[in-house]
């Protein structure tokens, strides 16, 4: 007699299928964590780094350019797409881990589980999910943004000769490249958009 395509899982085969679920979990946590993905981020900041310069001057209602929604868009195509291959590659199904990652987040009695779910385990997927919403992508990019303004700054103050202060030298950088960032894509004469985070 066949067995029923329903008929409930052994004990034993339901801690396999989670402890291979596990697997992928973790690997897709030392993966996002790891420097190398930092610094893909970083460099996609830097690569937009004319059309955000202008979020360090604007106030918290002011309304978005279109163009950052855009941006958006194809962070989470190239950041999602990251993710995905690099699951595919460890050899697992890409399937699996968003099942994995829709059991974590919806069990609430970790009795039903063979396998308990590690706290940091999922800390990281309600961080992960938070990126990949725009208010939170918003403030990434703002921060990344400081940190250049930041780094500019003190390449200036250690470079500019005689008296001139390092903070009106710096001020004065930081305003120009914020200018020809605006200049460059029209200011906010832009069509425009509201920010999704209100």
């Amino acid at each position: 007699m066949e067995a029923k395509d329903d008929a409930p899982m052994s004990p034993s085969a339901q801690a396999k299928v989670e402890s291979g679920r596990r697997d992928i979990m973790e690997k897709v946590m030392q993966f996002a964590m790891s420097e190398n993905f930092e610094k893909d981020f970083e460099d996609f900041a830097l690569e937009h780094k004319k059309e955000f310069l202008k979020i360090l001057v604007m106030d918290l209602n002011d309304t978005h350019p279109m163009e950052w929604h855009e941006t958006y868009l194809e962070y989470l195509h190239t950041f999602e797409g990251k993710i995905e291959r690099f699951i595919k590659s460890a050899g697992f199904e890409v399937n699996d881990f968003y099942e994995e990652c829709k059991v974590i987040l919806e069990t609430d009695d970790e009795d039903e589980l063979s396998i308990p779910i590690p706290i940091e385990t999922k800390f990281f997927l309600e961080a992960l999910l938070a990126t990949s919403e725009y208010p939170m992508f918003i403030h990434l990019m703002k921060g990344e943004m400081m940190q250049f303004k930041n780094e500019l700054d003190l390449e200036i103050a250690t470079a500019a000769p005689g008296p001139v202060s390092s903070s009106s030298s710096s001020a004065s950088a930081a305003k120009t490249e914020t200018n020809d960032s605006c200049d460059s894509k029209g200011g906010n004469d832009d069509k425009d958009i509201g920010d999704d985070s209100k």
